[in-house]
C-alpha cells in the first residue's frame, strides 16, 4: 500500500482536482485504489466518485469519508495498492491526521504560482516540521506540485515567486514536482462527467493537454513511490 497525502491548510488549492483525477487514472491501470475524503464541509472527492460509480465503463474507486483516527485506520486499506488522501483546509486534527499518514507514501502539496499563495503554503511546510520531529516520522517525503498556472505563455511565473518557491523547499527540506498542472477547462468540465481528463480526452480532443499533465503527474509519483 502507497498512500499519496494531498494537503495544503489553504483553500482553493485545487487539492481535489488533483486527488480525483491521480484517484482514477491509477485505477485505470488496473491498481486497486481507495479514495478517502477529509473535508467534512464539501466532500468534492465522494461526491465525484458518486457520479463516477454509477458509470460501469469506468475504472472502479472505492471513495470513503475520513475521520481523525485516520492514522490509525489507515493500515485497513492495505490490501489497496494505493490511498489517495483529499485532505480539507485549515490546520486541525484531522488535517494533520492526514499528513501523518503520508509516511507510508508521499505528501503533495499543491501550490498556484504567486508569491502569496507560495507564502501561504508555509503553514503546511510547518505542520510538516513538526510531523518530522515526531519518531519514525523524520524521513517523510514532501513535494510542492505548482497548480492552475496560467496557460497563457507570455504570463509566466514572475522571479520573486520563483525565489520564493526556492526559498520554501530550502528551509522546509521539500522538493517541487516537475510535473506542472495548467489551468485547463478540461478539469473543470470532466468532473460533471464522473472522469479524470485522460478519459475526458477521449470525448473532447480539446483535453489532450490536461491529459498528458496528468500521465505526466503519475509516472512521477510511481517513480518516487518505487
Amino acid at each position: 500500500m502507497k498512500v499519496i497525502s494531498i494537503v495544503n491548510t489553504k483553500g482553493g488549492a485545487g487539492k481535489s482536482t488533483i486527488a480525483v483525477n491521480l484517484a482514477t487514472a491509477l485505477a485505470q491501470e488496473g491498481y486497486k485504489v481507495v479514495l478517502l475524503d477529509t473535508d467534512k464541509k464539501q466532500e468534492s472527492s465522494l461526491s465525484f466518485a458518486q457520479i463516477r460509480n454509477t458509470d460501469k465503463k469506468l475504472a472502479d474507486i472505492a471513495a470513503f469519508a475520513a475521520n481523525k483516527s485516520i492514522a490509525k485506520d489507515i493500515k485497513a486499506y492495505s490490501s489497496s495498492d494505493y490511498v489517495i488522501i483529499d485532505a480539507g483546509a485549515g490546520d486541525n486534527e484531522l488535517v494533520r491526521a492526514s499528513m501523518y499518514c503520508a509516511i507510508h507514501g508521499i505528501l503533495i502539496i499543491p501550490v498556484q504560482p504567486s508569491v502569496y499563495d507560495v507564502w501561504a503554503t508555509e503553514d503546511t511546510l510547518k505542520m510538516l516540521d513538526e510531523c518530522r520531529t515526531i519518531p519514525g516520522f523524520d524521513n517523510m517525503q514532501g513535494y510542492l506540485i505548482l497548480n492552475r498556472i496560467n496557460p497563457n505563455r507570455r504570463i509566466r511565473l514572475t522571479d520573486d515567486a520563483k525565489k520564493a518557491l526556492h526559498d520554501i523547499c530550502q528551509a522546509h527540506n521539500v522538493k517541487t514536482l516537475k510535473t506542472e498542472i495548467y489551468d485547463r477547462t478540461a478539469y473543470r468540465e470532466s468532473v460533471g462527467y464522473g472522469m479524470n481528463v485522460q478519459e475526458y480526452a477521449q470525448m473532447k480532443i480539446t483535453a489532450d493537454k490536461a491529459a498528458e499533465e496528468l500521465n505526466d503527474l503519475v509516472k512521477e509519483i510511481k517513480e518516487i513511490l518505487k
